[in-house]
């Protein structure tokens, strides 16, 4: 599985760009939250950011680093109309290259 998400394979992987639902959501560790509002979501040392279709599962992700969480609601229609390509090879995880910071909001947890 980490191999279709481009995370053990050096080389690049490429997917048919396809329209994105409405929103998309990120999870992250909270203390990373102030430099992406500032700088949006990057891939950093990935072949993209992982994205999820439901707030539950990106909060089950981030979760993963053992630490506070932010959860970020993307606008990904909006990003898609204004060019922003989105991949989504398997059915439940999207991917994108980078989401800009006029995409991104935080979503209040009630966890």
């Amino acid at each position: 599985m980490r191999a279709l998400y481009g995370h053990s394979i050096d080389k690049p992987i490429q997917y048919d760009s396809q329209k994105p639902p409405k929103y998309l959501y990120h999870g992250s560790p909270s203390k990373n939250k102030i430099s992406i509002l500032k700088q949006g979501l990057s891939k950093q040392s990935r072949q993209y950011v992982h994205l999820s279709e439901n707030i539950e599962t990106a909060y089950q992700v981030a979760l993963r680093y053992n630490v506070e969480v932010t959860i970020f609601c993307i606008a990904s229609s909006l990003a898609w109309k204004d060019g922003i390509e989105f991949y989504n090879p398997d059915g439940n995880i999207w991917l994108v290259d980078e989401v800009p910071v006029q995409y991104l909001e935080v979503v209040p947890l009630d966890i």
